[in-house]
């Protein structure tokens, strides 16, 4: 009798325990069922509605070319990637029984500055069969050398070299550092006495809720770094010279030098695009900085003059209230 009322215990507490996360009768398991056939009616419903349309196959279950292809794709506005990428790999196939080139630390500067958090990195790396270490994430080497795989890389990414946006990137790329050397240089004494005269053509700064605050983004060639910024409040009837009479005598001459007298480099308003969406120069006349639509703010861009062309033209709003 007691084994009879053990029974029936046992056979109770089964019947109002919980459901077990494995039990093929949870409710999770039905849920679950009821997505993916929820997610199949959708397909076959697509499928009756457009049948000529053709969803595109997710990024892990394309070829191993396919996603060298794509992964090189994104890296067109990235050149230090696409050198860096490419110098590595060139190495592994120059010398393919050295297997210190067939090791990458994640963690080494260069690897840092040019490839890290980049859309494509990892992908890339993964299609030519790189895999992280077990015992140190941070360390990446090539399981198996396939070569084929390997030259298919490089010539993915000697393509993404000729694309338009790749030069565009390095254009400003090379105008970053251009940059970052003459601000780096320590100013001599002909160079503060210059600057001390264009500072004196430049009119008092305006009084905060009175004037314009001018922003001038100053591109750095690291990705890592943000742009600088420097920003000013001048009177909505001051001038474009004036901002740059400005930036000459706080940042160094080069900037008047480049800015007016050999136009290598252009100040760009941030808010206004050209018909082809390149951002367009302004024109350093002596019209008002209300005149060009830097009223009440404004934000520039310091670009190379080589990114613009001559026939591109204005879209949108591009002057101010006081241009008619």
């Amino acid at each position: 009798m007691f084994k009879m009322f053990q029974t029936s215990r046992l056979t109770n507490n089964n019947h109002n325990r919980p459901p077990d996360n494995n039990d093929t009768n949870h409710p999770t398991t039905a849920t679950q069922t009821a997505t993916i056939s929820s997610s199949c009616r959708q397909q076959q419903l697509l499928v009756q509605t457009h049948p000529n349309v053709q969803l595109p196959r997710q990024f892990q279950d394309q070829s191993r070319r396919e996603q060298i292809e794509r992964s090189c794709r994104r890296f067109m506005g990235y050149p230090m990637a696409v050198n860096t990428m490419y110098k590595t790999l060139k190495k592994i196939q120059t010398n393919p029984t050295e297997r210190k080139y067939r090791r990458i630390d994640t963690k080494h500067a260069g690897y840092q500055r040019s490839l890290a958090n980049l859309p494509g990195t990892e992908a890339l790396l993964r299609a030519i069969n790189f895999r992280p270490c077990s015992l140190d994430n941070s360390i990446w080497t090539m399981r198996h050398l396939d070569p084929t795989l390997l030259q298919w890389a490089l010539t993915c990414l000697e393509r993404t070299k000729q694309t338009p946006e790749y030069q565009h990137a390095k254009t400003e790329l090379e105008f970053a550092k251009q940059l970052h050397q003459h601000l780096r240089a320590f100013p001599s004494e002909d160079e503060l006495a210059l600057r001390s005269v264009l500072l004196s053509y430049v009119p008092l700064e305006a009084s905060e809720g009175r004037g314009t605050l001018i922003h001038v983004t100053i591109p750095t060639f690291s990705q890592q770094q943000q742009s600088r910024i420097v920003q000013r409040r001048f009177d909505a009837d001051d001038t474009l010279l004036d901002v740059i009479h400005w930036l000459g005598g706080t940042l160094g001459t080069v900037f008047v030098a480049n800015l007016l007298e050999t136009h290598e480099w252009s100040l760009v308003d941030r808010n206004r695009i050209s018909t082809n969406n390149n951002r367009l120069p302004l024109d350093y006349s002596k019209r008002t900085l209300q005149y060009h639509g830097l009223w009440p703010s404004g934000k520039l861009l310091l670009s190379p003059s080589s990114l613009f062309q001559e026939d591109d033209e204005c879209t949108g709003e591009s002057r101010g209230l006081a241009s008619r």
